[in-house]
């Protein structure tokens, strides 16, 4: 269950029309019905019925409402609380990265922790390694990518912990050995 279905489910009691339900939520209509039949089917039971060209939660369908309201207003409420705290924190990463992890290492970090943040905005700067220890000492940088003699080592990542720099080494590497 996702929060779509949960959507469309207290759409559908307020509006009573597929179409109207899809245009609210930017959606194609079959789409709206194809997310109306997977809940039902994950909730093994009829939630939604046609009546006079209105379509109406059956009494299955009224029973989960409010826990689906409830879970529907908490997620915006999340929402704005994210998106208050952004506003207050409008913030960049700043990440600092060496000629060679900029180009092959620090574009897969940044897409990773973009996928778990969408919102998270970085500004990278590129220095030689022992540059980047320095601007990340000073606070100049949040984080910091860079190789320490053989490239095929791996990358050593250092970034500021409650007591100073900390360090970590991605999984995927050394990549041969």
């Amino acid at each position: 269950m996702n929060i779509i279905k949960l959507k469309i489910l207290t759409l559908i009691d307020k509006l009573h029309k597929v179409t109207e339900v899809s245009s609210v939520l930017r959606m194609k209509q079959p789409t709206v019905t194809f997310h109306m039949r997977s809940l039902e089917q994950e909730m093994d039971m009829p939630l939604f019925a046609s009546h006079k060209g209105r379509v109406v939660l059956t009494e299955g369908g009224k029973a989960i409402l409010p826990y689906a309201q409830q879970m529907v207003a908490l997620e915006d409420e999340i929402r704005k609380t994210a998106a208050d705290w952004a506003a207050r924190h409008d913030e960049k990463i700043r990440v600092g990265a060496d000629h060679y992890s900029e180009a092959y290492i620090l574009p897969e970090i940044l897409i990773s922790y973009s996928n778990l943040n969408p919102e998270a905005v970085f500004e990278v700067s590129v220095h030689a390694g022992e540059m980047l220890e320095e601007l990340l000492v000073k606070g100049d940088i949040e984080l910091a990518v860079y190789q320490e003699g053989n490239p095929w080592k791996g990358p050593y990542i250092k970034k500021n912990g409650p007591k100073g720099p900390v360090f970590a080494c991605p999984w995927s590497f050394p990549p041969h050995e």
